[in-house]
């Protein structure tokens, strides 16, 4: 996979979010394992976070980092220092097992709602765009049939397209065509997560809502379907049924339909 520069690495902060949520690690200790998953599930992302870190195990790093991860996108978006706290716990989790895609995943999430906060200026700066793209690509290097990473770069591709335009994308290979084929190749992987369904949206309604409008009404309809009735996947559809919504009106306003694509997580 190409290399671009950290200042384009950077925009993916401002639109990666619940990716982070689909699925779980196994914990290290087997008999909490039931336990911690149907606490995440009901939505007690700071419990699971205190219990997972207590083992000190790699996996359970990683778990409690994308506990916090998911508390700081669903419930305080204005906490960065459970961004910080997740970061540190993945970072700490790859020193123990270098190559572990979950690690990789959830340190490449956490530098990207750091970066979303930054100007762009700051971003570039702190090189931190760059090693959440390379966090990614490497997941794929290794495992091309990764829905996460899929998704991930799905985003990546669209902001690079909304925030440096079509020729600034052109320069590092960016393009709204190979955002769909990683789309298309997150949702055939894992078909059930509405996530993917709504971030793509989302995106492509940040970009242009007039234009993409149809496109997006379909794939947020399709999210809606999902029967996933987790804490998590409520919040993912409440935020489709907004978008959704602002899309059924009788006469759309379409830079409100941008703007409000661009607020949400």
């Amino acid at each position: 996979m190409g290399r671009h520069t950290s200042f384009f690495g950077a925009t993916i902060g401002f639109l990666f979010t619940s990716l982070m949520c689909v699925g779980l690690t196994a914990p290290a200790n087997a008999e909490s394992e039931n336990k911690l998953i149907e606490a995440y599930q009901a939505g007690e992302y700071l419990w699971v976070a205190e219990q997972a870190i207590r083992t000190g195990e790699a996996a359970d790093k990683v778990l409690a980092a994308r506990a916090l991860l998911t508390e700081y996108v669903v419930t305080a978006p204005d906490d960065l220092t459970l961004v910080h706290r997740a970061e540190g716990l993945a970072r700490a989790a790859l020193t123990e097992k270098p190559e572990d895609p979950d690690a990789r995943f959830q340190l490449a999430v956490a530098l990207s709602m750091k970066l979303r906060l930054m100007s762009l200026g700051e971003a570039q700066k702190s090189g931190e765009g760059e090693e959440a793209r390379d966090l990614v690509e490497a997941i794929l290097d290794e495992d091309p049939d990764n829905a996460w990473a899929h998704s991930y770069l799905s985003v990546w591709h669209v902001e690079v397209r909304r925030r440096a335009g079509a020729m600034g994308a052109m320069v590092v290979g960016a393009s709204t065509s190979k955002a769909e084929q990683h789309y298309r190749q997150a949702v055939t992987i894992m078909p059930e997560d509405s996530s993917f369904h709504y971030q793509y949206a989302r995106v492509l309604l940040a970009l242009d809502a007039k234009r993409y409008r149809e496109e997006a009404k379909i794939i947020l309809e399709t999210a809606l379907a999902n029967p996933n009735e987790t804490a998590l996947a409520k919040v993912v559809k409440a935020r489709a049924d907004e978008l959704h919504k602002l899309l059924e009106a009788t006469k759309p306003d379409w830079r409100v339909v941008s703007q409000r694509a661009r607020q949400l997580l």
